[in-house]
C-alpha cells in the first residue's frame, strides 16, 4: 500500500516481484483428481524429485526449470504417453545413466510428439 492508503500496482500484482510462485504441494485441484490421475501425478512428483539439479533460493534453476510447476504441467503429456499413445518403450536399459542428448527424427508436424514421448519414457520408464 502506497503513504496515502491506495492500492498500486505492485500491491495488486499476483506474483511479486522477486518472488517465486509457491504452488501448494496438496492444492484443491489435486485433491479433486480421480484416483488413477492422483497416483500418475504423484509419480510423476516423486521422479522429478530424484532429477539432479540445483535449485536458488526462489526454487528456480538457472535454465528455469521449477519441480512444482513441471510436475503440475506433464501429467497431461503422461496421459497421452500411457492412455492414449499407449507408448511402448524398448532398449531404454542401454541409455547410459547421467546426462545425455536424445535426439528424435520427427517429421516436423504441428507437435513433435516423439520429443514429448522420449522425454516421458525417460521420466516415467528409466530412472531419472
Amino acid at each position: 500500500m502506497s503513504a496515502r492508503g491506495a492500492a498500486t500496482s505492485r500491491d495488486r500484482a499476483l506474483v511479486p516481484r522477486g518472488r517465486a510462485r509457491a504452488v501448494a504441494a496438496d492444492g484443491l485441484v489435486k485433491r479433486l483428481l480421480p484416483a488413477p490421475l492422483r497416483s500418475l501425478q504423484h509419480e510423476i512428483e516423486e521422479r522429478l524429485a530424484r532429477v539432479p539439479t540445483s535449485l536458488n533460493e526462489y526454487g528456480v534453476d538457472p535454465f528455469g526449470y521449477e519441480p512444482a510447476f513441471t510436475a503440475k504441467m506433464l501429467l497431461p503429456i503422461a496421459l497421452v504417453y500411457r492412455h492414449w499413445l499407449r507408448v511402448e518403450t524398448h532398449g531404454i536399459d542401454r541409455v547410459p545413466q547421467g546426462r545425455v542428448l536424445l535426439i528424435g527424427n520427427h517429421a516436423g508436424n504441428t507437435f513433435a510428439w516423439d520429443a514429448a514421448m522420449l522425454s516421458m519414457a525417460m521420466l516415467l520408464d528409466a530412472e531419472p
